[in-house]
């Protein structure tokens, strides 16, 4: 089993006791020189022992999707017991008492996808995420960007505890994850785009009739992220697809930031 060096599969898969003698000490060499991987194995065995049965993943006849192996379901789970890596992989801390539920929300939903391995386009997303907004009753808009080169990979019910909403994660081919996170709620925001940096990364948000909008990004070119988000926030707006003008724009500013993968 051969995996890229320090990613989170590779190091799980460490935990796990799932990798060859040669790659096992490759990796206790990076965890004894390198203190960040030190700090990413301990935070995801001390996730794993403290990951609860109880959480249910989403019905999978909603998305229509197959269930996970055990052990990415561990890790999910993992993520969602508790706040840990994002941008960079930096310990984080929790900001319960100060951000809305709703940027709480977005922001465990997406770090639970940037966790799981094996990151790839759903070549069924468009059906999937119109099966899900037709099962959960939502009047929401996610635009396709797959012009642009941000394509579904990703859609997943919000946990009903924390009200109706979805998930949608969108991946580059360059590495970029980035997730639009759509709930209801009766807190409204002023008209317009809100920039957020909070303790747990940089976001944009934006209220349209009676659902917040979130997204996130992991680790993208934040000149391109804004304009992203500009985007993005307008044409859920209007509930119109992308014209050659801001097709022109985002292509520009993909070519000219860095890949968000090494």
């Amino acid at each position: 089993m051969t995996l890229p060096r320090t990613s989170w599969e590779r190091l799980n898969a460490y935990v796990d006791g799932e990798l060859g003698p040669r790659e096992s000490a490759e990796v206790a060499r990076e965890v004894a020189d390198d203190a960040m991987v030190a700090a990413q194995v301990a935070a995801i065995a001390a996730l794993k022992a403290a990951a609860v049965e109880s959480l249910e993943p989403m019905d999978p006849a909603i998305l229509e999707q197959p269930a996970a192996p055990k052990r990415r379901t561990m890790t999910w789970v993992a993520g969602a017991a508790c706040a840990i890596l994002f941008t960079g992989f930096l310990a984080i801390r929790m900001t319960s008492d100060v951000a809305p539920p709703e940027l709480r929300i977005a922001h465990d939903m997406h770090a639970q996808w940037i966790l799981q391995s094996d990151p790839r386009v759903e070549a069924q997303a468009a059906r999937i995420l119109e099966t899900s907004l037709t099962h959960m009753g939502l009047v929401v808009y996610a635009p396709d960007l797959s012009s642009v080169g941000l394509y579904f990979a990703h859609i997943r019910a919000i946990p009903a505890e924390n009200g109706r909403g979805l998930h949608i994660g969108y991946l580059g081919r360059r590495g970029c994850m980035m997730s639009l996170v759509v709930m209801e709620t009766a807190t409204a925001l002023a008209p317009g785009l809100h920039e957020f940096d909070d303790d747990r990364g940089k976001g944009f948000t934006w209220h349209i009739e009676r659902y917040r909008y979130v997204l996130l990004a992991a680790r993208m070119d934040p000149h391109r992220f804004a304009k992203v988000a500009a985007v993005v926030e307008s044409l859920t707006r209007s509930r119109a697809v992308l014209s050659g003008t801001e097709r022109l724009a985002l292509q520009r500013s993909r070519e000219q930031a860095q890949p968000c993968a090494a």
